[in-house]
C-alpha cells in the first residue's frame, strides 16, 4: 500500500513540474496578440469518450501591421505550452477514474524517458484530468534547442496534438457537454516560442527584454473554443438475407447491404441469430418465412455469431454497401435451421441507437438426410440419344444401369462415379440397343462417407420410340 502511495506522489509531482515547465522557462513578451490556440473539431463519441484537437495559429506579424506600432516580433518556433481546459455539465462522479490521452500528434516526440541533464532533442506529452475542478491539465515539454523545434509558419494553423477523453461511465446528455480554456489565461495558460537569434525588445515603461538563441518566450494567445458535436449513430440498409445448404451439413449466410455510414470510431456490426428445429417438431411444415416466425415467435434464438468475436461481421461503411458471408456447421440432418439477422452497436444508450432499415431479416433452409433432390431425362420418349440429368444434396457415389422390362440390366452408364454436390448429367447412347419400347434407368447414389445420410434411389420409366 505504501509503495503504490510513493509512485501517486512520484506520478503527481512529475506533472506538477511538467505544467508549470513552460511558465518558468520563458520570459514574458508584451506585444500584441502572436498566437492562437483553438479546441477545435470536438467530438463525443457514445457511449463514454470524446476526442479534440489543440490547434496552433502563428498571429504574428511585421511591425507596419502592429496594433501598438511597436518593433514586430515574428517566431516560427514553438517552444512549449501548459494547457487547461474545464469541462462542463460533466458529473464529477464521471471524471474520478477518466483518464485523457494522446491520440495522435504530429510533434517529434521522445522515445525514451527524458534524462535529467541531457539534451532534449523532442517533445514530452503529459496530462491529467483533474476531477475536483473538473479541469484537464496537458502539459507539451518542448526541446532545448531551435534546431529541434516544431515549426509553424507565420500566418499558418499547426495542429499540435488530438486528445481522447475517456468518462469513467456515460455521459448521459452529451448535447449539454461543453469544454472551455480556463480562465484567467495568465495564470493557467503558458504558451512559448523559441528565440532565433539574440534580441533586444522594447518593453515600454518595463524596460528592454534581452534574448538569446533558445530562449523560451512566452507570447500573448487568443483561446477559442468550438462547440462540440455528437457523432451520429451507424445507419445501414440491408437489401437482402439468405441461407443456403452448400453440402457436408454447411449452411452458408449471406445478406448484402445496400447502405452504410458509421462514425469514426464506430464499435458497430451484425449479430446472427438461430434456431434450429427438428423434423418431427414441423411435421405440419409450411414453406414461407413470415409462416415460419409466427411459428417459432415464441421459441428461444441462440447467438450463433457476433461482430465481438467475429470481425467479418464487423459494420465496414461502404456507402455503397457491401457483401458479408458467415459458414455455420449443422449439428444433425433432417433439421431446419431459422436464423435472424440483427444490427447492432456497442455504443448504443438511450440517446443513440444504430439504425437500420430491413427487406428481409429472417432466413430458413432445410438440412437434407438424403441425397438425390431429383432426376429426369431430356428428351422423354427418345429415338436414339438422351441424357439423365440429377441434383446431389451431397457428395456421394452414384451408379446408373439401364434396365428392360423385365428388370434386366441392358448396360451401365456409372458404376460408383464420384460426385460433388450440385447437377449432374449422365449420357445416354441406345443406338446399339435393339431393345424398343419402355426402359428403366435405376439411379443410386450412396452417401460419401457420412453415415448420417440416407442412401438415395430413384427408378425412371423411359420411352424409346423409332
Amino acid at each position: 500500500m505504501k509503495s503504490r502511495f510513493s509512485r501517486i506522489c512520484v506520478v503527481v509531482s512529475l506533472l506538477i513540474f511538467s505544467m508549470m515547465y513552460a511558465r518558468l522557462t520563458a520570459q514574458t513578451l508584451t506585444a500584441d496578440t502572436l498566437a492562437e490556440l483553438r479546441c477545435a473539431n470536438i467530438l463525443i463519441l457514445p457511449p463514454n469518450s470524446c476526442e479534440f484537437d489543440i490547434i496552433l495559429v502563428n498571429r504574428s506579424r511585421p511591425a507596419s501591421q502592429t496594433a501598438s506600432g511597436s518593433d514586430g516580433i515574428s517566431w516560427q518556433y514553438w517552444a512549449n505550452g501548459t494547457f487547461y481546459l474545464t469541462l462542463h455539465n460533466v458529473p464529477r462522479s464521471l471524471l474520478q477514474n477518466a483518464r485523457c490521452e494522446l491520440d495522435s500528434t504530429p510533434l517529434p516526440r521522445l522515445v525514451f524517458p527524458h534524462i535529467l541533464g541531457s539534451e532534449r532533442r523532442a517533445y514530452e506529452v503529459k496530462m491529467q484530468v483533474q476531477a475536483a475542478e473538473s479541469r484537464i491539465a496537458i502539459a507539451i515539454l518542448g526541446t532545448d534547442s531551435v534546431q529541434n523545434s516544431f515549426v509553424v509558419p507565420q500566418g499558418m494553423e499547426r495542429l499540435l496534438g488530438r486528445f481522447r477523453l475517456q468518462f469513467s461511465d456515460t455521459v448521459r446528455s452529451p448535447e449539454q457537454f461543453r469544454m472551455e480554456w480556463t480562465e484567467p489565461y495568465g495564470r493557467f495558460q503558458a504558451n512559448a516560442f523559441k528565440s532565433v537569434a539574440n534580441n533586444l525588445y522594447a518593453q515600454g515603461t518595463i524596460g528592454n527584454l534581452e534574448l538569446v538563441r533558445h530562449d523560451n518566450v512566452e507570447m500573448l494567445t487568443a483561446y477559442r473554443t468550438e462547440i462540440p458535436s455528437i457523432e451520429p449513430a451507424p445507419q445501414l440498409a440491408v437489401s437482402t438475407f439468405a441461407a443456403e445448404y452448400t453440402g457436408d451439413k454447411r449452411v452458408r449466410i449471406s445478406w448484402r447491404t445496400s447502405s452504410e455510414r458509421t462514425g469514426r470510431r464506430t464499435n458497430a456490426g451484425f449479430v446472427v441469430l438461430r434456431r434450429i428445429v427438428s423434423a418431427e417438431s414441423i411435421a405440419l411444415m409450411v414453406s414461407d418465412s413470415a409462416s415460419l416466425l409466427k411459428l417459432f415467435a415464441l421459441r428461444p434464438f441462440d447467438t450463433l455469431a457476433h461482430f465481438r468475436t467475429n470481425p467479418a461481421l464487423r459494420l465496414r461503411g461502404n456507402a455503397q454497401g457491401t457483401l458479408y458471408e458467415l459458414r455455420d456447421s449443422a449439428p444433425s440432418r433432417g433439421d431446419v435451421h431459422f436464423y435472424r439477422l440483427r444490427p447492432f452497436d456497442a455504443n448504443a444508450s438511450a440517446f443513440r441507437a444504430l439504425q437500420a432499415n430491413f427487406v428481409k431479416d429472417s432466413a430458413f433452409v432445410r438440412v437434407p438426410n438424403t441425397v438425390l433432390k431429383f432426376a429426369r431425362a431430356e428428351p422423354n420418349p427418345f429415338v436414339q440419344n438422351s441424357t439423365i440429368r440429377y441434383e446431389l444434396e451431397d457428395r456421394a457415389r452414384v451408379s446408373a444401369e439401364l434396365l428392360d422390362a423385365t428388370g434386366r440390366t441392358i448396360t451401365r452408364l456409372a458404376e460408383n462415379l464420384e460426385q460433388p454436390r450440385g447437377v449432374h448429367t449422365l449420357a445416354l447412347d441406345a443406338s446399339n440397343i435393339a431393345v424398343q419400347g419402355a426402359l428403366f434407368l435405376a439411379l443410386t447414389a450412396i452417401p460419401f462417407d457420412d453415415a448420417a445420410l440416407e442412401r438415395s434411389e430413384t427408378l425412371l420409366k423411359l420411352q424409346r420410340i423409332r
